[in-house]
């Protein structure tokens, strides 16, 4: 399916916001609405400071 825009050109994909790997509603209404997993990623973080020897 294309989708035309106001200027004429045509889209082919569309993509949507990553969700939490254990957000299941997100995932399930994405899925039905005929999106395809793409990737998936894990994020890592760690406070610097003093406080978090």
């Amino acid at each position: 399916m294309k989708v035309t825009k106001a200027n004429g050109k045509s889209l082919s994909q569309a993509a949507a916001l990553a969700c939490e790997l254990g957000n299941t509603g997100s995932i399930a209404f994405h899925l039905a609405a005929g999106f395809a997993e793409a990737n998936r990623i894990v994020c890592f973080i760690k406070s610097m400071g003093e406080d978090n020897e």
